[in-house]
């Protein structure tokens, strides 16, 4: 019985690993004093990859869940400076249970990208950084 639990107790640890590990995470405050330069070269590409309003600067292709937009992500990506620092957040959800975030990270990833990092919306992004005030791109 023991035995039993012990191994329930590793599968249940893999199963909430995620792909990134804690030093692949930008800080919502790291960001935003990114953003707040205005400086468009210091600014990473910020990749919302879910169904959520844009934090400034930032561009969607849709759920990377989705099959489709998925696809839209990665052609889109194929025109993008792969050594440009790249930040994809979905905030739908918390993040080790977001059904987005991990498709996007690992093709970017596995595409060469030399600095990929997720932002670290530990509840989601109304809490995170709407609730904040934080610059978001208007509504359309």
């Amino acid at each position: 019985m023991k035995r039993i639990i012990f191994l329930l107790g590793v599968a249940a640890v893999f199963m909430s690993a995620t792909v990134w590990q804690a030093s692949q995470l930008i800080e919502v405050d790291v960001l935003l004093g990114l953003i707040k330069t205005n400086n468009k070269a210091k600014i990473p590409a910020i990749i919302n990859v879910g169904p959520m309003q844009n934090i400034k600067y930032a561009v969607t292709y849709g759920a990377a869940s989705d099959e489709q937009a998925l696809a839209k992500l990665k052609k889109a990506a194929a025109t993008m400076n792969k050594n440009k620092a790249v930040v994809v957040y979905c905030g739908c959800c918390k993040m080790d249970h977001c059904p987005n975030i991990e498709p996007a990270y690992k093709f970017f990833k596995e595409s060469g990208f030399k600095s990929v990092r997720v932002l670290n919306l530990p509840e989601d992004l109304a809490a995170d950084w709407v609730a904040k005030k934080y610059p978001m791109e208007p509504k359309k």
